[in-house]
């Protein structure tokens, strides 16, 4: 056999069969007479010299068919569903859902129409084929994609030119994935009293969804001891703190999906060491006696107190 396929179609961008009529030519007996141990293909240039201009031509793969009279549509093995998360049934935004499938023949590159909530995804998905006739349709989980269910419907069809043999939409397989891009809402209830002598406080806040707590203190807390948030009050008591200013620190509940919110915790101070006093007078001398009936003695505090009265004062002779 030996013969040349000319007048192509060079516009398409996509994968196609180009048929070779292989009863022509005078080897045409042998097909039926001989083991064919080779076959061979040649690109030419229109102007008949050998090879091809950079980026005019990928084989992808040599399929020989008897027949060009292929009728029977391409079908696929079970559809996977599942998402780039730790928890491959749910995602976040900036997660990637991944549909994996594999047809029976080789097929152009399918059409997946993916629904999340019931509503079309924002992004737009991106086709591989892996390996064979395995592909992946992969898209990327967008923030303003709609909470819920990922569902799909699989258009493809062979490589057949021109009628391309259509299979069956494929709508359903195994694994599920969830959207879920929302954040919990966290607020203060109870801030932590201050200046407060408990080395171990506590500090209530609300969320609006269950999660995973934790906490920019470094010393951590103790309770809850499984680090479960409730839809509702939580309280966090914290490991022994030390003496100082607390400042900034936060604590963040992280939900099932991944999503997590941080609250800053009003400034409160750590502090267990009492005031000192500096006792002095203006009519009497450090040390010195007086047979005065009455003196005038000042106290001075270190620190601001708030509850230093007269009646804490005891005179001693």
């Amino acid at each position: 056999f030996s013969g040349y396929l000319t007048g192509q179609d060079t516009s398409q961008t996509e994968f196609q069969t180009i048929y070779f009529d292989m009863n022509t030519g005078n080897a045409a007996s042998n097909w039926s007479t001989a083991t064919v141990t080779g076959l061979q293909m040649r690109i030419q240039r229109g102007n008949g010299t050998n090879g091809v201009q950079a980026g005019d031509i990928e084989i992808s793969k040599i399929v020989v068919s008897p027949t060009n009279t292929d009728t029977t549509a391409p079908k696929l093995s079970t559809p996977s569903l599942a998402s780039s998360n730790s928890d491959d049934s749910k995602a976040k935004a900036g997660d990637s859902v991944v549909l994996t499938f594999t047809a029976d023949e080789p097929i152009r590159e399918p059409i997946v129409t993916f629904k999340s909530g019931g509503a079309a995804i924002s992004g737009t998905p991106v086709y591989a084929n892996t390996t064979g006739e395995t592909w992946t349709a992969t898209y990327t989980v967008d923030s303003s994609d709609t909470a819920g269910s990922v569902t799909y419907s699989i258009a493809f069809g062979d490589t057949k030119k021109g009628t391309n043999n259509p299979g069956t939409a494929v709508t359903s397989g195994t694994g599920s994935v969830t959207i879920d891009t929302t954040a919990p809402t966290l607020a203060t209830v109870t801030a932590i009293s201050t200046p407060a002598a408990n080395v171990t406080p506590s500090f209530v806040f609300s969320s609006d969804e269950e999660g995973t707590i934790t906490t920019s203190i470094s010393e951590g807390f103790s309770s809850p001891s499984n680090a479960d948030a409730v839809n509702g009050s939580n309280t966090i008591t914290f490991n022994a703190l030390g003496e100082g200013t607390y400042s900034g620190k936060t604590v963040t509940v992280t939900d099932a999906t991944g999503n997590a919110t941080s609250l800053t915790i009003p400034d409160f101070a750590i502090d267990t060491t009492g005031p000192t006093m500096t006792i002095a007078s203006s009519t009497v001398s450090d040390g010195a006696t007086s047979n005065s009936s009455s003196i005038s003695v000042s106290f001075t505090a270190n620190e601001s107190t708030t509850n230093f009265a007269a009646g804490d004062v005891t005179v001693g002779s």
